[in-house]
């Protein structure tokens, strides 16, 4: 290699080794906020379980006339449910982009240290690699879970108000809710 070519790939192994603590902190981030949605979501299905007929007993007591508000309901319930998603979504996207980032940073060190026959280096940096990658991949798994069933439930919920909505529209309210 060139002297140029030697100091570029200096600065990228520096920068690349610097990254590590930020982008483990921010796997530990990542754990936590994926157990934090998971925390939100077992209570959120026991309400679900537990208030469900008082919400559609809510939404089927809307009158003729009412459109306006409850169009108004369901756009702001579409942005609530666009906005609890995004969340999964982005613990779903960037735990296994920081999981694989941190298991790229130590391999470099520990490819240096095998070459060099410092084994205990080298397994120190192979075991960074792992445990990044697996708490990448685990955050991602809760986040997936999570964004899998409430996809489900909210398309059921929009639905149902798409129903009422209509039905609100022609007048037949309160037959709704035996369908």
């Amino acid at each position: 290699m060139t002297g140029l070519t030697e100091t570029i790939v200096g600065w990228l192994f520096a920068i690349s080794n610097a990254l590590l603590l930020p982008v483990i902190l921010t796997l530990l981030l990542l754990l936590c906020w994926s157990v934090f949605i998971l925390g939100e979501f077992v209570g959120e299905a026991i309400r679900r379980r537990k208030r469900r007929w008082l919400v559609l007993v809510a939404l089927n007591d809307w009158e003729q006339g009412e459109e306006t508000r409850l169009d108004t309901f369901l756009s702001e319930l579409e942005i609530r449910v666009m906005k609890k998603l995004e969340s999964c979504h982005l613990v779903l996207r960037l735990g296994p982009i920081f999981g694989l980032v941190g298991t790229l940073i130590p391999l470099g060190p520990a490819l240096q240290s095998l070459a060099r026959g410092d084994m205990e280096t080298l397994a120190r940096n192979i075991h960074i690699a792992f445990a990044t990658t697996v708490v990448g991949l685990v955050s991602a798994a809760i986040a997936f879970v999570v964004l899998t069933v409430r996809k489900r439930w909210y398309a059921q919920d929009l639905t149902h108000v798409e129903k009422v909505l209509k039905a609100v529209r022609v007048g037949e309210s309160n037959e709704v809710i035996a369908s």
